[in-house]
């Protein structure tokens, strides 16, 4: 799944090889092909090596002290 600069703040459901998919939070994206997102399961950023990990993108959200201004 591509993924640009202003999917920043979507919900997305990540795939890791040993988990699974989980419910993530876009919080940054450069353009070597690395995206930042917000784990919500770990409470922690996580940085993904390839977009294709990304399955799914939702909505937005921003909870507050995530995103940065």
């Amino acid at each position: 799944m591509k993924v640009r600069k202003s999917d920043i703040g979507r919900l997305c459901l990540a795939r890791w090889d040993d988990i699974g998919r989980v419910e993530c939070m876009i919080v940054d994206h450069d353009h070597n092909g690395y995206v930042q997102v917000y784990n919500f399961s770990e409470r922690q950023l996580d940085t993904l090596d390839c977009p294709s990990q990304i399955v799914e993108m939702g909505k937005f959200v921003t909870p507050n002290g995530i995103v940065p201004q």
